[in-house]
C-alpha cells in the first residue's frame, strides 16, 4: 500500500508523559522532513501540519496546554509507518491559530503546526 495520508497523531509531554491521541480532521495531516547544511553541521527539521475542526473551550484548553511545551509526537501514516518527532533532548513544539471565516463552507477551527529541529547526531530511541 502506498497511501500518502496521516491516519493518527499522538503526543506526550516530556519527560514523563504517556502518549495521547490528537483528534484532527481526516486527510488534513501532513509531515515534511528536510535536511540543511549549516556552519554548525547538518540539521534535520520535521514539520507536521494538521487541522482540528470546530472551536470550543475544551479544544482551546488542550491546545493551550501543549502550546510551545516540550513534547514528542508519534505520527502514523497510511502505510503503517510510525514517525517519532521529538526526543527528550530535542523536543518538538506545537503552535496554532484559530479562525472562523464568515464565508459559507469556509474553515471553522484550528490550524496547528508542530516543529522539530535536531542536529545530525541525534538518535531516536
Amino acid at each position: 500500500m502506498n497511501v500518502g495520508v496521516i491516519v493518527k497523531i499522538e503526543y506526550r509531554l516530556l519527560p514523563d508523559g504517556e502518549f495521547s491521541e490528537f483528534s484532527f480532521t481526516g486527510f488534513s495531516g501532513t509531515i515534511a522532513k528536510k535536511t540543511d547544511r549549516t556552519n554548525a553541521g547538518i540539521v534535520h527539521e520535521t514539520v507536521i501540519g494538521l487541522k482540528i475542526p470546530g472551536i470550543n473551550n475544551t479544544k482551546t484548553s488542550l491546545l493551550d496546554g501543549i502550546l510551545f511545551r516540550k513534547a514528542q509526537y508519534r505520527v502514523t501514516d497510511g502505510n503503517g509507518v510510525v514517525h517519532l518527532v521529538g526526543t527528550d533532548n530535542y523536543p518538538a513544539r506545537l503552535e496554532y491559530t484559530q479562525g472562523i471565516n464568515g464565508n459559507a463552507g469556509s474553515w471553522n477551527g484550528y490550524t496547528a503546526t508542530i516543529n522539530h529541529q535536531a542536529p545530525q547526531s541525534y538518535q531516536l530511541q
